[in-house]
């Protein structure tokens, strides 16, 4: 039997398709976002920085001859540290730690540097402490950088203690007759005099320190038109008791 030749293979034809590739996209647009919403104050500002104390002396009522009462540095401020350190510092006078009145007068200047008011209680502390050179300083550079000061009438027995300022004006009174060629005891004499109200005697004792100073301050000169002195008595250097 024979067997049929095998035929032989058809040929395949391989058929190849082309590839499709996806069509090209057009980069999408920028998305447009929505506006950031605009903070409101509370998250944008930031705790201003305590600037210390000041005498409220803009308000058009306060001027020469009306002066602005004062019975303590931290009248008008804030809570918190700088208001806490100053009533402290006005505490230890009272207790009469002038000294450590003074360490407490030294924190507020680290919070609120070259401010003119708490120089000025500095000042009160210095002649609290009887450390009379250092008084007369802090004094005239409160005054000078702020003439405004002027205007206020310091409560001195109320921070420094009745007794003290008592004791403070014997000890003045005594230096300036011993010390004739001095114009600090009387100067701090007409500031604690004419802290206590006693304007007559504030230009006495103002007026020796002119006298003694022997050319024209300019301090003095502005003391006398922002407390409104009166007119002067004239003063023997040498008078034991200038109240007479």
């Amino acid at each position: 039997m024979t067997t049929p030749d095998t035929a032989p293979p058809t040929d395949q034809t391989t058929t190849i398709k082309p590839t499709v590739q996806d069509p090209i996209k057009a980069p999408e647009p920028d998305k447009v976002l929505p506006p950031a919403p605009i903070p409101t104050p509370d998250q944008t500002a930031k705790p201003e920085a305590d600037k210390g104390p000041s005498l409220d002396t803009n308000n058009g009522m306060i001027k020469p001859g009306q002066p602005l009462q004062v019975k303590s540095l931290t009248d008008g401020m804030k809570p918190g540290g700088l208001k806490d350190t100053l009533a402290t510092a006005e505490d230890q006078m009272r207790k009469g730690k002038y000294t450590s009145a003074l360490d407490q007068y030294d924190l507020a200047e680290r919070v609120a540097p070259n401010n003119p008011l708490i120089t000025l209680g500095r000042a009160n502390a210095e002649l609290g402490a009887s450390y009379y050179a250092r008084a007369e300083g802090s004094i005239r550079r409160a005054l000078t950088a702020d003439p405004a000061l002027m205007l206020g009438q310091f409560d001195l027995g109320q921070f420094l203690g009745r007794d003290r300022v008592d004791f403070l004006e014997k000890d003045l009174k005594d230096i300036t007759t011993t010390e004739t060629k001095s114009a600090r005891a009387p100067f701090l004499l007409a500031y604690l005099k004419y802290n206590a109200g006693d304007l007559k005697m504030a230009s006495n004792y103002l007026a020796l320190s002119e006298k003694r100073a022997g050319k024209e301050d300019p301090l003095y000169k502005q003391l006398r038109v922002y407390w409104a002195l009166p007119g002067a008595d004239p003063i023997p250097d040498s008078t034991p008791d200038m109240n007479k």
